[in-house]
């Protein structure tokens, strides 16, 4: 087709690499650094799957098919525990005009007052997102070096949703950005969620690599 850009990359790599992200919450920026490893391939219940390490031992699952890119499930020091229906992160072959539906959790709305969710502050709902590769040819700088050819993913999702005691309705939402540098996977990524209602404060998250070793 022309006009069309396609480029097969593998994302996927035995690598160690320390994500620094600074995270906004009720107006309070926090800084962390996430460390993330990569491993194998292995047999998980008749599949080959690679996992993703970090720091609390929850491993994510994923896997490369001929469709693209998959998170299958997640595992624990004790078990591991396969979706019910994969996870689609990156589709292959990757185009500019790239574009499907996966869901995503909100991580960083939180509630104004302890007492509505039970002194927890955090506010978990699942949602549908539309993600789509906008560019292939993007050079992004990070600590751990300039990347050509990267590729730039770009989602959003809402849902309407019943909240606290009384139960009231309001709409959230989930914008993401993300980059993936061919050979080595998310170089940077940028969060924000919003909720059209006063009682949830809004989170913003900005995540980028720092080095691979």
């Amino acid at each position: 087709m022309t006009g069309l850009t396609t480029t097969t990359c593998h994302w996927i790599v035995d690598a160690r690499s320390p994500i620094p992200y600074t995270q906004t919450r009720s107006g309070e920026a926090q800084q962390h650094k996430q460390l993330s490893r990569f491993a194998g391939p292995d047999e998980l219940d008749g599949q080959t799957v690679y996992r993703e390490y970090n720091a609390s031992g929850t491993q994510r699952l994923l896997q490369r098919r001929s469709a693209g890119i998959f998170e299958v499930g997640y595992a624990r020091p004790a078990n591991a525990v396969l979706h019910d229906e994969p996870v689609l992160l990156l589709p292959q072959p990757l185009t500019t005009d790239s574009q499907w539906q996966a869901p995503v959790t909100t991580n960083l709305l939180e509630w104004r007052k302890h007492s509505l969710e039970n002194n927890d502050r955090r506010f978990r709902k699942e949602l549908g997102a539309t993600f789509r590769c906008t560019s292939l040819t993007e050079r992004v700088r990070t600590p751990a070096g300039t990347f050509t050819d990267v590729a730039r993913i770009e989602a959003s999702g809402h849902k309407t949703i019943n909240y606290g005691s009384l139960q009231e309705q309001s709409v959230i939402h989930v914008e993401l950005r993300r980059w993936y540098a061919p050979g080595v996977g998310l170089i940077k990524s940028e969060r924000r969620e919003y909720a059209e209602s006063r009682e949830l404060n809004p989170g913003e998250a900005t995540r980028i690599l720092e080095r691979i070793d």
